[in-house]
């Protein structure tokens, strides 16, 4: 397989425990391997959250209906980065 070639893993799995699925992943797909939505983990582990943890200067927070822009870095935009 080409070094260039992409996939995505854009899904949910069930479970929190991000080594269990990471040996799934290798195992099904050694040579395309991909991290995936583990949204059981919590706050800022759905793909909000994970792209929200990839924004170099923007900052991420929740409110009762989800995300929004956060004038600094707070805990939940920490949280979401520890769990990429």
């Amino acid at each position: 397989m080409s070094a260039f070639a992409a996939a995505t893993g854009i899904g949910s799995w069930p479970g929190s425990a991000p080594r269990d699925a990471a040996e799934i992943v290798v195992g099904e797909l050694h040579q395309l391997p991909h991290l995936v939505e583990l949204p059981a983990r919590g706050v800022g582990a759905d793909l909000i959250g994970r792209a929200g943890a990839l924004l170099v200067d923007i900052a991420i927070d929740t409110v009762p209906r989800g995300y929004r822009v956060a004038a600094g870095a707070g805990a939940v935009t920490r949280r979401a980065a520890s769990l990429l």
